[in-house]
């Protein structure tokens, strides 16, 4: 077993437990943070790198576009706009069972949401549909403008 396949295994099966010990909803909060923590020091690592103190928002789907590829997912026709970005994964690098699914695009939508907060001042995020694994897409759409539409918002840490 490789580093990778191990961290993997490691992280389904601490998820798989704690969705038993504690359920479904308490292990998404606890994911949602993760990612959250995730997000703001994927954020900083970028800044760092571009040597600026605010990540400018036309670098958000070539940032966007690395984490998929560095986590093995797959984004599909990233449907990039000024204000709204429309992601479609059909290969889902993290979970291997839909009863956990949830919990992971959780995971990564605060991720990309914390990201795109701190970017533009504000985020809005929403996971439009789940994968059944192991076929089909997620999909997922980060807003940089509040249109009104139910989902996760995100603001900059200022």
């Amino acid at each position: 077993m490789n580093r990778e396949a191990f961290l993997s295994d490691t992280l389904h099966h601490i998820t798989d437990a704690l969705q038993t010990v504690a359920g479904l909803e308490e292990t998404e909060a606890l994911l949602a943070s993760v990612g959250a923590s995730m997000g703001e020091k994927i954020y900083a690592q970028e800044c760092t790198l571009l040597k600026v103190d605010r990540l400018p928002v036309a670098s958000l789907p070539a940032s966007f576009d690395a984490l998929a590829e560095g986590f093995g997912a797959d984004f599909l026709g990233n449907d990039s706009q000024t204000t709204r970005f429309v992601m479609e994964n059909c290969r889902c690098s993290c979970s291997r069972n839909s009863d956990t699914q949830r919990g992971y695009c959780n995971l990564m939508a605060n991720i990309l949401g914390s990201l795109a907060a701190n970017s533009a001042g504000y985020a809005k995020v929403r996971l439009e549909k789940l994968a059944k694994h192991p076929t089909g897409c997620c999909r997922l759409v980060v807003d940089l403008e509040d249109d009104g539409t139910p989902g996760i918002e995100y603001f900059a840490h200022d």
